[in-house]
């Protein structure tokens, strides 16, 4: 591997912890931001029932709502959370694509070149042994 190789490996390597932290942040915040709204909205809709001379049809409404506003919050939460499941699938496939083409500059999938050379060896000995047995008998 050349130096060349080595840097380009290193800065790539830092890039992907780099963008892991940014999403880490991201992933912290929308989960701040979503405990918070849930928070506050069971916080508000308690002091609601509790002190506002409601009807019970405007109480029933206000629980209907605090619900559908629940509802949006968990939804947009799972959205956030499927895209960050993407996000770290494509980065992952990313990273196999790259120690991939990295081996493969090294040479590394030489291997299965040896492999197969090894089977083929195999096969020799194999007969050759074969044909000695048959000689004997």
């Amino acid at each position: 591997m050349s130096l060349v190789d080595y840097l380009e490996a290193k800065k790539r390597e830092k890039e992907r912890q780099v963008r892991w932290e940014i999403k880490k942040k991201q992933l912290e915040t929308a989960r701040k931001v979503a405990l918070g709204t849930a928070a506050g909205a069971i916080v508000g809709i308690t002091a609601g029932v509790l002190f506002a001379p409601k009807s019970g049809e405007e109480t029933r409404q206000d629980i209907k709502d605090f619900a559908s506003d629940t509802k949006e919050t968990v939804k947009d939460g799972i959205n956030t959370a499927k895209d960050n499941i993407i996000y770290k699938t494509e980065e992952i496939a990313g990273d196999i694509k790259d120690k991939y083409n990295e081996f493969k500059e090294r040479g590394t999938t030489e291997l299965e070149k040896v492999s197969d050379t090894g089977k083929n060896v195999k096969n020799i000995v194999k007969d050759a042994a074969k044909d000695i047995k048959e000689e004997v008998e």
